[in-house]
């Protein structure tokens, strides 16, 4: 109804170094002070129109120094969620990588789409009929309030809201 779509292109039409920048640095040292300058460039480069939902930036700090590595990636592309699952695998992937070892990942065990799919199958075959009165009754309560009170479209407006600012020490939030 919006008048737009999402296309995602064949596997191997996407040239991966279209979304890669090398930014040469002193040392460590001086990641920081670029590193903020070119988050803002990558974002800017996010271009979802066009298919440009990735962006990495190579922060090279020369021979014998750590460089660093930027991933600014659109919110179509991954999710908060998403991001928990990537993480290790890109860690897990680097550290072979840096021994000289084939990168070698563990199977995934059930894609996004994979998962719509069997939901959408599960739905279309009334395998899940039995269980509509469950997720009717569920709906049926109403929303949870986030106040004692249920939320006033007067009184309840972003210019009376207020701010709360805390600091929690380590051994609470630890775990």
């Amino acid at each position: 109804a919006a008048g737009w779509s999402l296309t995602i292109p064949p596997a191997g039409t996407v040239r991966a170094s279209d979304g890669v920048r090398r930014v040469e640095v002193g040392g460590a040292a001086e990641v920081g002070a670029q590193l903020a300058a070119e988050h803002e460039a990558a974002e800017l480069r996010l271009d979802p129109w066009s298919g440009r939902l990735v962006q990495a930036v190579w922060f090279d700090a020369g021979p014998g120094e750590a460089g660093r590595l930027l991933l600014v990636i659109h919110h179509l592309a991954v999710d908060g969620v998403s991001w928990r699952i990537l993480v290790p695998d890109l860690a897990a992937a680097w550290r072979s990588a840096h021994r000289g070892e084939r990168v070698s990942l563990e199977a995934v065990g059930t894609s996004f789409r994979g998962w719509a799919r069997h939901l959408a199958r599960e739905g279309s075959e009334g395998k899940r009929a039995g269980e509509l009165e469950l997720w009717r009754s569920m709906l049926a309560g109403g929303e949870a309030l986030l106040s004692r009170r249920p939320l006033d479209p007067e009184r309840d407006r972003v210019r009376t809201a207020g701010h709360l600012r805390l600091a929690l020490p380590p051994g609470l939030t630890e775990a």
